[in-house]
């Protein structure tokens, strides 16, 4: 059974329960902790979403901008990273409601392109392509990154750039 909650924006309040929701999500490592606090202080953050149940964040993702040197300019793109999700509802659609609010926020302020590094078979059902995702060389290129092109326009191709925070997860 689905849990019952609501997905909304990241508030003020939320940072600490975030940032432990991120620990406990990835068995207590916290590099993806810190890379949400890191984008947040730099100034890097796009967009962050919240699952809240019971007055409880039980999940959080987040979207940065990258760069892609496309030519004649660079232009934007988005990632997203981290993904976490409270362990004891893991695999029940919390991330997955979470990722499609946050697409659909995405494609609504006419974004174009969003890459992301994780396993092929989860993302792939929300339109990521490794085969795309081969057409961005960039540091974590493989069989784990993957692109997803939003809506009809022309996305740009090229080598992408993360921000700094990343380099607390390479």
């Amino acid at each position: 059974m689905t849990p019952d909650f609501v997905v909304r924006t990241e508030e003020s309040g939320d940072i600490e329960s975030i940032y432990e929701l991120n620990a406990a999500a990835f068995d207590g490592r916290t590099e993806e902790a810190e890379l949400g606090d890191a984008l947040r202080r730099d100034g890097d953050l796009l967009l962050s979403l919240v699952a809240v149940q019971e007055g409880e964040i039980v999940g959080h993702l987040a979207f940065s901008r990258v760069t892609v040197d496309a030519d004649p300019h660079p232009e934007g793109g988005v990632v997203l990273a981290p993904v976490g999700v409270r362990p004891d509802l893991q695999g029940r659609e919390v991330g997955t409601r979470l990722i499609e609010a946050g697409l659909e926020h995405l494609r609504g302020r006419g974004e174009s392109l969003v890459v992301v590094v994780g396993n092929p078979g989860y993302y792939t059902r929300f339109g990521f392509s490794v085969e795309l995702g081969a057409s961005y060389p960039n540091v974590y290129s493989g069989k784990h990154f993957m692109a997803l092109v939003l809506g009809d326009a022309a996305a740009p191709v090229g080598h992408v750039s993360y921000p700094e925070a990343f380099s607390l997860v390479s």
